[in-house]
């Protein structure tokens, strides 16, 4: 497995750990995956990845989904309408899922700004 990936672990109603954190298999990649963002109803996860052909940058924005918490991740797919030539990484979704904050350096300012992107209803 690579240096950075996305594990689960159970918490109880008190906010403790159930047991120890597991890889989730359906998500698993060679490369980097990291600041995973699930949405409330735990149907949709975004993340940062180096699991790209482009060499040049370093992280884009991942997306994955399922029916149910029940079922597994869908095969992860970039999500095109916000990624860039630029890293794009970090997102953080918000828990109506219909606001992504996520850190990018597209402005070539040599630093991570934060975007924002909405969804409509």
């Amino acid at each position: 497995m690579a240096a950075q990936d996305i594990y689960v672990a159970s918490i109880t109603r008190n906010g403790e750990t159930g047991g120890p954190a597991v890889l989730v298999a359906e998500l698993a990649d060679p490369a980097n995956d990291a600041a995973a963002s699930v949405r409330t109803d735990g149907r949709e996860i975004l993340f940062g990845s180096t699991r790209h052909e482009d060499t040049r940058v370093d992280f884009d924005l991942w997306i994955s989904t399922r029916r149910s918490v029940h079922d597994a991740w869908s095969p992860p797919g970039i999500l095109a309408l916000l990624n860039s030539a630029a890293n794009d990484q970090q997102p953080s979704l918000s828990s109506d899922g219909r606001t992504l904050l996520f850190a990018s350096d597209r402005l070539a300012t040599m630093r991570l700004d934060i975007w924002m992107s909405t969804r409509t209803p």
